[in-house]
């Protein structure tokens, strides 16, 4: 009884396949300008160097006690 449970997705699994198969023999007829119609390009952000410091009293001149940071 186990096994007749699996024959759905069995054949919905082997349709899906054909149905791959059938689409990527479908032949693919390229521009004739051969000009690239989408450029994609990536890029990383360089690595964030953090160099901290203690601020020192001519940082912390002018400020309240509440808004001076304890690194800048």
């Amino acid at each position: 009884m186990r096994g007749w449970a699996l024959l759905p997705g069995l054949v919905v699994g082997v349709l899906f396949t054909l149905a791959i198969v059938a689409g990527s023999q479908v032949p693919y007829r390229v521009s004739p300008e051969q000009d690239a119609r989408i450029r994609l390009s990536w890029r990383a952000p360089p690595p964030r160097v953090d160099e901290c410091r203690p601020p020192t009293e001519a940082d912390l001149k002018g400020l309240p006690p509440h808004m001076r940071p304890g690194e800048i």
